[in-house]
């Protein structure tokens, strides 16, 4: 595991400001510990030749979500403390990675990319926004839209 390779371009901070999640145009998403500054696990190149653009940390914690050029949000499960200890005594291998377990409704006019998002402070909804004009409410606990707008041109910023 190592720092990023290329421009960071999306960091999040989980709400108790424990851990780091980092994404870049070298298409690696890298969790990182604020007590150490040590990489906990990462993913690479999430499985497909795209820059992160946009993460975000759920409401609890347990989950990152990942905005790419791909058409969807990658959702990503967090290892819990238990299981960071046994990724510390682990051999190198598949353990140590992120996993991707889900996908959300993403950007998928003409396969455009998300560039911004942000999760609700009740957890319950992810925003997002993307280079194809469209702001999208997504419920966490459905995976649906709720409420889009589109604009003429991309969307750089979204909050709650």
């Amino acid at each position: 595991r190592s720092a990023h390779t290329n421009t960071v371009t999306a960091v999040d901070i989980s709400r108790d400001s424990r851990l780091v999640v980092s994404g870049g145009a070298d298409c690696i998403v890298n969790l990182w510990s604020v007590a150490t500054g040590d990489i906990v696990c990462s993913i690479g190149d999430m499985d497909r030749a795209c820059a992160v653009r946009a993460v975000a940390f759920s409401g609890s914690g347990h989950f990152a979500f990942v905005g790419t050029t791909a058409p969807a949000v990658e959702v990503c499960s967090v290892p819990g403390e238990q299981e960071e200890q046994q990724q510390k005594d682990a051999p190198d291998g598949d353990d140590d990675e992120l996993a991707a377990v889900h996908q959300l409704p993403g950007h998928s006019h003409g396969g455009t990319l998300c560039t911004c998002m942000a999760v609700r402070e009740d957890g319950r909804m992810l925003a997002t926004g993307g280079a194809d004009g469209r702001c999208a409410v997504v419920s966490l606990a459905t995976g649906e839209v709720v409420s889009s707008v589109d604009h003429n041109e991309w969307v750089m910023g979204v909050a709650f």
